[in-house]
């Protein structure tokens, strides 16, 4: 996920992330929040451990969603890991859900749009 890339950035969701790395059972899923995210990736605020390059399955929750429509399930690779906010930068791979625009529509519902930095004179 580049940061550079603030068209269709959102941020501040608090929607919960249900996250594993892919060769792992169900049983092993971390959870994590959903702090920052757009059509490329984004980034889940949590205390574990996961290094770059770690291929995980995702599944982002909306509670307020209407029934059959609160869960989506996306892969993605753990580009970045970050110590302050703590937590991992993913980018998509799983492009089918970003194509039928039920990401961005999630996206959409559980997060305000990013706002650009004021210009500075």
């Amino acid at each position: 996920m580049q940061h550079q890339e603030r068209g269709d950035q959102y941020q501040n969701s608090g929607a919960a992330v249900f996250f594993r790395r892919e060769n792992e059972p169900v049983e092993k899923e971390r959870l994590g929040i959903l702090a920052d995210g757009g059509s490329g990736g984004l980034f889940i605020a949590t205390d574990e451990a996961v290094k770059a390059g770690s291929m995980l399955r995702m599944r982002i929750y909306n509670e307020a969603a209407p029934l059959g429509q609160s869960e989506l399930s996306v892969r993605g690779v753990v580009q970045w890991c970050s110590q302050v906010p703590k937590g991992v930068g993913v980018q998509f791979v799983d492009t089918r859900e970003i194509k039928g625009g039920r990401l961005t529509a999630l996206l959409e519902r559980l997060m305000t749009p990013a706002r650009p930095a004021p210009a500075q004179a």
